[in-house]
């Protein structure tokens, strides 16, 4: 079948949808009901776990064996199932090994189930009716590939990770055991009459023991038992896993099934309900998980779900189609197509079942499954109704691609401007890393310029498409650098100091807008731009072959460089983290102590020397000790193990008291700065993600230039999403940080109407009942231990406040005092005490909120 026939057939057809609006409403409506089962207790936890036990146990196994044993292997394209088992590998292998990296301590159960759910589709419940829907008619015997692509995950890569759930359910034990041994050890060591005090010599050796294991115990899981027997027993599990069993069973079955085909008929009946009792089992058990999904929490769930939905359905297309799996190249492109179209599913129930199993991140991966099972949703109906627009010809999709373009320019120039209006505003050029986050706002923003410039280019030939494309391309570049540097900051901010990144800082500038200048010059050099834009297949390529490979190359170097920057970050991040819980657990008793005697205002000059390879998120809050070792001096310099010199101290010194006087922001406490950790990672997450999508579509647009599909249109339209509208993932991740401004907004506003920016409160005499009663009870029965209990000393600004709180800690307080039930009805109370004049802001400029605002009361 050539082009033209395709063209006549495709691109006009119809397609009948009805089966995939079934799907998804009949999947959804499932999980509701089960959600909405266990929210209102009609099923009571016990009841929850029987059927836990039936969907893993009966229903799951007989579906698996059932799919395994009724194959037909006659009429099977085996190069393009070796190619959906190539691309599943390689993301198979790929997330396990990212999922080493980061996770700390090791867990291989954690990397097993992860890696399951980013292969693993949703192919029977979702998968099948959407194929037949979409190729029942033009390839009815595409819609069976599902029960020849399921076994590649149950059959092959399952069996890995069922090995890898069952070490981590042995290591799991084995740990926990250790860790109730060492605990009885430190409490016998904390109530003998000698305890020896922690020295410095002992904590560093601890840290070191953590740097090379990773993991709190000082012996290994295994130490003390025999290989053999180690492997015995895992075996021995996995001999037993219904799972693994049916699994074997079907492939033995599927030689000889026609012989005991009523073993078929009593399965059968079990895996019917297998969908609906997953699904069912899945919505109650997100009752109460999503509260659990908050700050870094939300981080692994999203990876998953972009690997899932993103990667796994690119990878998966780029195998087909390099392999080329088809007879012919039409065939080679259905296939792809179809490929990508599987990769679209969802994670399957199955992955859950796992969980459940092995008790390994069942909260997570529950709320991960359904949120992907709904993000998938639009993505698979976009990917549906394009699917057949085949051959597609240039004048169709061209002038609408570029009036797109144009619109993400227009509209994405005044959020860039938002954005820096708050960095402005915030002084958050002056802190880090947000100044490396600003310089890449500023190269999103000339992105946005160049594209909304586009249809100027013929204002004034060749002048005006000079500036266009230099504009357009040096705002690329940069962005991809700034992103690198930004991954780059976050890595060196939590293995070294903050001075060694200030003096990183200069030279990412240099190198982050000279390397781009340099490269743009030199493409101008070598050609003039193009002036149409029809004539440009991938709006990244002007400039044919030596652009391509400028492209490539900076795309290639800013992926993997801010991928294997965030993944130290965390194991940095993580390790840390360890490191504080076991010298906290050593010190306690001496804790104790310091916070008795109350030196704890003496130690905020060491605070980020002992914290240097951790983030703010982790040792803000006020309920956490300050724990310093015998190197602690100045903030932010680094630690001892870098050896640096004298004259290298001093200077980092002088470099750390010139940030700390441009650094004035009200929110900030005595001790750190909101470095907003967790809203960088976010942003370098999605980042990245639009690296990998820009990546995969060059690739396709260098190997195949001369077909454009559908599917190559809406990947086309998503790059251009994610690439030319980077700001639009920026903003919603710092374009609702507004506080400051509201308030110098808010103090100007007082100033005019008042002549002050003080608050202004109502008079005493005016007060309500229950305003004067919440303040009355709360002096005589509660202020004296409120303030014993919260009230310290703090600097903020190079000014020393006394007997100060934060009024998140306030809030706290009054939720673990039982004087409030939650988090509202404290803020409430507050409120009620400010008004009172109870307690006040220490500069009398703002009224109560729960952050890190600092107030004190008032002294009766």
């Amino acid at each position: 079948m050539n082009g033209s026939e395709h063209s006549g057939s495709y691109f006009d057809k119809e397609i009948n949808l009805d089966n995939l609006y079934s799907a998804l409403i009949e999947c959804f409506s499932v999980i509701l009901c089960g959600y909405a089962a266990g929210k209102l207790h009609l099923i009571s936890p016990r009841e929850t776990r029987g059927l836990d036990v039936f969907v893993r146990a009966f229903s799951l196994p007989s579906i698996i064996f059932l799919s395994l044993a009724q194959l037909d292997l006659s009429t099977v394209n085996w190069k393009f199932l070796g190619s959906i088992l190539v691309s599943k590998t390689i993301v198979f292998c790929g997330v396990i090994i990212v999922t080493l990296f980061l996770s700390r301590p090791v867990h291989l159960g954690r990397t097993g189930l992860y890696a399951v759910f980013c292969t693993q589709s949703n192919d029977f419940a979702i998968g099948y009716p959407i194929l037949n829907a979409l190729y029942g008619t033009e390839h009815p015997y595409y819609p069976s590939y599902v029960y020849l692509l399921a076994p590649i995950s149950l059959a092959v890569l399952n069996p890995i990770a069922c090995i890898l759930l069952e070490i981590g359910k042995i290591q799991d034990r084995e740990v926990a055991r250790i860790d109730g041994e060492q605990h009885k050890e430190v409490i016998d060591g904390v109530d003998g009459p000698q305890r020896p005090k922690v020295s410095e010599s002992r904590t560093k050796s601890k840290y070191d023991s953590l740097q090379s294991s990773d993991i709190a115990p000082k012996n290994n899981p295994y130490e003390g038992k025999s290989r053999v027997q180690f492997c015995g027993r895992v075996f021995l599990n996995i001999a037993t896993n219904p799972i693994m069993v049916m699994t074997l069973m079907g492939m033995l079955g599927s030689l000889f099934y026609h012989y005991i085909k009523f073993v078929g008929v009593v399965l059968n009946a079990f895996a019917k309900v297998f969908s609906t009792m997953a699904l069912f089992v899945l919505g109650l058990r997100m009752v109460g998980t999503a509260n659990n999904l908050k700050g870094n929490a939300l981080v692994a769930p999203g990876i998953l779900i972009i690997t899932k939905l993103l990667v796994f359905p690119l990878i998966t297309r780029e195998v087909v189609s390099l392999l080329h799996t088809g007879t012919n190249a039409t065939e080679t492109l259905n296939l792809s197509t179809f490929g990508f179209m599987y990769g679209t599913f969802p994670s399957a129930p199955m992955v859950f079942v796992l969980a459940t199993q092995y008790e390994v991140e069942v909260d997570a991966i529950a709320s991960s499954l359904v949120i992907c099972t709904f993000l998938s949703a639009p993505l698979m109906y976009i990917s549906a109704k394009m699917v057949f627009m085949d051959f597609i010809p240039s004048s169709d999709y061209y002038r609408k691609l570029e009036t797109f373009t144009f619109n993400l320019g227009i509209f994405g120039i005044p959020l860039g401007i938002w954005l820096l209006v708050l960095f402005l505003v915030n002084k958050a050029f002056s802190k880090v890393p947000h100044r490396v986050t600003g310089f890449l706002i500023i190269s999103q923003i000339l992105l946005c310029i160049g594209a909304a410039l586009h249809p100027l280019r013929n204002l004034c030939k060749p002048w005006s498409a000079y500036v266009q494309f230099f504009i357009f391309a040096f705002g690329l570049y940069s962005s991809r650098l700034w992103a690198g540097f930004l991954a780059a900051t976050l890595a060196v901010l939590q293995s070294r100091s903050l001075c060694f990144v200030i003096k990183l800082v200069p030279g990412f500038i240099a190198l982050a807008w000279g390397i781009p200048a340099i490269l743009v010059v030199a493409e101008c050099f070598v050609s003039v731009p193009n002036y149409e834009f029809e004539s440009l297949v991938n709006p990244d390529f002007n400039h044919k072959m030596f652009q391509s490979v400028v492209t490539l190359l900076l795309l290639s170097v800013s992926f993997v460089g801010t991928s294997v920057c965030l993944i130290l970050q965390q194991r940095y991040q993580k390790r840390f983290a360890k490191y504080m819980v076991l010298v906290h657990e050593v010190n306690s008793k001496d804790l104790q102590d310091v916070r008795e005697t109350n030196i704890a205002e003496n130690s905020e000059r060491c605070n980020e020397a002992c914290t240097g390879l951790t983030d703010i998120e982790e040792i803000v809050s006020e309920t956490k000790p300050n724990i310093c070792s015998g190197d602690c001096k100045d903030e932010g310099l680094c630690s001892s193990e870098f050896s640096c010199t004298e004259v290298e101290r001093e200077m980092c010194e002088q470099r750390i008291k010139q940030y700390k006087n441009q650094v004035i922001n009200e929110e900030m406490d005595e001790d750190h700065q909101d470095r907003q950790i967790l809203k960088h990672v976010v942003l370098l997450l999605l980042l990245v993600t639009s690296m990998f999508v820009n990546l995969m579509l060059s690739i396709w647009t260098l190997v195949v230039e001369d077909a454009v599909s559908g599917l190559y249109v809406e990947l086309l339209f998503l790059n251009i999403t994610l690439n030319i509208g980077q700001i639009f993932i920026t903003f919603p991740v710092f374009g609702f940080d507004s506080r400051i401004l509201i308030s110098n907004l808010t103090n100007r506003w007082r100033r005019f109407c008042y002549g002050a920016e003080c608050i202004v409160l109502t008079p005493p005499e005016d007060l309500g009942f229950e305003t004067t009663h919440v303040c009355q009870q709360f002096i005589a029965h509660h202020l004296h231990d409120c303030e014993g209990e919260i009230a310290k000393n703090k600097r903020l600004r190079l000014r020393m406040y006394r007997d100060c709180f934060q009024g998140k800690t306030l809030v706290s307080w009054l939720q673990a005092q039982r004087l409030a039930k939650d988090e509202t009805e404290a803020i409430q109370y507050a409120c009620h005490l400010l008004e009172g004049r109870v307690l006040r802001h220490i500069e009398n400029r703002h009224h109560f909120e729960n952050s890190n605002l600092l107030y004190t009361f008032k002294q009766y």
